[in-house]
């Protein structure tokens, strides 16, 4: 027993200077640490001013009673606002992260316990709550002897997508409470976090009418800016320079996809670990291993924790996106493949609920998302992949090689449309929403 502890000890040494002597490649890795708060702020210098432009009137005695903030995951949106916050030395603030919420009362106790108060017991009511609320603010600016305060609600959607609740009463308690404050002689702004604008939402004009129109749009980074913040955090994060075609390739494939840069940065550590692996010096080859390992595994270990019908709609996104090579995709479209894969004794949801799932999504990095003008019908939501399809279908080998017949079938209708009237295809494409309804091939799948 103790001879084979000893080489187990002797093994797991040996493992441990090898991985050791990989990190060497690294200097400093914590620059490339996505979850952490960057070190360095690049290339938001125009939204830096457009939020000190919406806060700045409390110098004045005036109060912007919410500012939305929104866009893309990945583009400085926390970051940026915290920065402002942190500088505006006159005033106090809060931040919230309401990810863990599941409800707006969970909410409120969230926004207590990041003011330093106990939550308290649901039975209390989101009265009391709001209340709290309001009585924590007051002791705050007090003790700090400030008479502005800033509460800041970061990942807005996971309360507002949800349907059980009602946003517009949950706002208008703190719209009516900063009302209060300032009766005290407080000024309270809110700032919204989101990855949609706020008033998209469903909210009641009694709540719309109370917060203007004070928006701040953050757009995914520019190739250009990426490649700035991966330069100068890579001189901070290795031990030798990196090549700029490295640099370049990591903030052309993260500008192509989606413009995050937390992506841009974990693709460059990613490729630097691989490269080290292999006791190379990291070139553009690593950077493509890493590029398609993240893609396999941060969406196989997404659709593995998935619910139920979320593994359904992603299977529909990707038989869509790759039997027609469609880049954008129709929401009414997609809930239609997604009731057809469903077995026949499944319950499908509602269209509703599936448009909440595309969303979620979207925050996930899975799709982007577009609004399409219909003309006289209006205008509509449209998804498209951030992955490639076939990530999707290869989750399952057995129906992936019927996408590919079904695929094969489409093209020969593409070109030889006079097959639609031929028996051996008991197919039809009829129009549907502007997309050709080649749905009707589920009739072998």
């Amino acid at each position: 027993m103790f001879l084979v502890e000893e080489m187990m000890n002797q093994n797991f040494e040996k493992i441990f200077r090898k991985v050791v002597n990989e990190e060497k490649i690294f200097a400093d890795k914590s620059y490339l640490n996505t979850l952490s708060k960057p070190k360095i702020i690049l290339g938001r210098e125009n939204k830096i001013e457009e939020i000190l432009r919406k806060l700045i009137g409390y110098k004045k005695g005036f109060a912007v009673p919410l500012v939305s903030i929104y866009g893309r995951s990945g583009s400085g949106k926390t970051t940026i606002t915290r920065y402002v916050c942190e500088n505006l030395k006159d005033i106090s603030f809060c931040f919230v992260n309401l990810r863990k919420a599941k409800t707006f009362f969970g909410a409120s106790n969230l926004i207590l316990e990041a003011l330093g108060k106990s939550p308290i017991s649901s039975q209390s009511g989101l009265n009391s709550s709001i209340k709290s609320i309001e009585n924590a603010i007051t002791s705050k600016l007090e003790e700090q002897k400030k008479t502005t305060f800033v509460l800041i609600l970061d990942e807005i959607d996971s309360i507002l997508n949800d349907k059980r609740g009602k946003p517009s009463d949950f706002f208008y308690k703190l719209l009516v409470l900063e009302e209060k404050l300032k009766e005290k002689g407080f000024l309270v702004s809110l700032i919204t976090i989101s990855n949609n604008l706020f008033e998209n939402y469903s909210l009641d004009d009694r709540v719309k009418s109370r917060i203007g129109h004070n928006q701040v749009f953050f757009e995914p980074y520019s190739e250009k800016e990426v490649f700035q913040i991966l330069k100068r955090n890579s001189n901070k994060a290795f031990s030798s320079k990196i090549d700029d075609e490295v640099l370049h390739l990591c903030s052309e494939l993260s500008s192509q996809e989606h413009g995050d840069a937390r992506r841009a940065i974990e693709l460059l550590r990613i490729a630097a670990e691989t490269a080290s692996m292999s006791d190379e010096k990291i070139s553009k080859k690593h950077v493509l291993k890493a590029h398609e390992k993240i893609g396999r595994v941060t969406f196989g270990e997404f659709l593995v924790t998935s619910s139920f019908h979320m593994q359904y709609l992603c299977h529909a996104i990707g038989f869509i996106s790759f039997v027609s090579r469609e880049r954008w995709i129709a929401t009414s479209s997609i809930y239609k493949t997604y009731k057809k894969l469903l077995a026949k004794e499944k319950m499908p949801l509602t269209y509703r609920r599936i448009f909440d799932l595309l969303n979620e999504l979207e925050q996930a990095g899975i799709v982007i998302s577009s609004t399409e003008s219909r003309g006289r019908y209006g205008f509509g939501k449209q998804f498209q992949l951030t992955i490639p399809p076939e990530i999707i279908g290869l989750r399952d080998p057995e129906q992936f090689e019927k996408w590919k017949d079904m695929k094969e079938n489409y093209y020969d209708l593409q070109n030889n449309p006079d097959l639609k009237y031929n028996r051996n295809y008991r197919l039809r494409f009829d129009r549907f929403e502007g997309q050709k309804d080649f749905l009707k091939f589920f009739g072998q799948f």
